[in-house]
């Protein structure tokens, strides 16, 4: 089934082997207007838990709900850069790969111009016995993306022997636990200690939003990596990446 943010929107150049994928997507510019439609739509989503705003809106009306949301949202150039860096990727996840992220993290920052602690993503998959399954994600977002940036990104991947870093499973857990997940915060807190997580089930996910192609810098990434855990990488190119950025932000809406 086509998926209607990234489907309509990029051109797809995907290769890769021996548990290595690199998939290059290519913003059109005659389907850009439908695809900042949609992020507007969804990036309150990424800061505010949908029955709240449901709640507000019946409270306060449209109007004074949609204040409110928009004070959770960044407003300098590198937090909303990075913010939407860690929602497409977020969003990449869930509607493109066989993971499912259980929450989403910005909704709990402390304040909306700091950084958050711990890796950028985490997602989840059972198999069909039952088995848990996790990707650990870092999501980039550059006017230009250097060898540098990715770099940096690597090492983050590659930090705590290539697993989710244990702040980041307690900060999960806990998350989970706040909503009712308690099952899922269970299986995942098997590997707070009494569990190593296997190699072999993790899956590193390295994300790019970028004004330059992305393609030699990603590439470059998976054909220097040498371990045994599965890759992918996937960098969107946006050429107009700066007023791309400022349109989603500022255009934000209740849908």
């Amino acid at each position: 089934m086509p998926d209607p943010l990234f489907d309509p929107w990029c051109s797809n150049d995907e290769s890769g082997t021996n548990g290595k994928k690199l998939l290059v997507l290519r913003g059109q510019a005659s389907e850009q207007p439908k695809a900042i439609e949609i992020l507007q739509a969804l990036v309150p989503q990424h800061y505010c838990k949908p029955e709240t705003v449901r709640k507000w809106l019946a409270k306060w009306g449209y109007g004074e709900t949609l204040a409110v949301v928009k004070k959770k949202l960044p407003k300098g150039k590198k937090y909303r850069s990075g913010d939407l860096g860690e929602i497409l990727a977020t969003e990449y996840v869930s509607r493109k790969l066989d993971f499912t992220v259980p929450i989403f993290r910005l909704r709990w920052r402390d304040h909306r111009e700091l950084p958050m602690r711990g890796d950028d993503l985490v997602a989840i998959q059972f198999d069909a016995k039952g088995t848990i399954h996790f990707l650990k994600g870092e999501a980039k977002s550059r006017q230009r993306l250097s060898a540098d940036v990715v770099q940096e990104a690597s090492e983050a991947l590659q930090s705590h022997d290539g697993r989710p870093g244990p702040h980041t499973l307690n900060y999960l857990v806990d998350r989970l636990y706040d909503i009712g997940q308690d099952s899922l915060a269970d299986a995942i807190e098997e590997y707070l200690s009494r569990k190593r997580m296997p190699r072999k089930r993790i899956t590193h996910f390295m994300f790019t939003l970028s004004g330059n192609d992305p393609k030699s810098h990603l590439a470059g990434y998976l054909n220097g990596y040498t371990g045994d855990v599965q890759q992918v990488a996937v960098g969107l190119r946006v050429t107009d990446h700066g007023f791309f950025i400022a349109t989603v932000f500022d255009g934000v809406n209740l849908a």
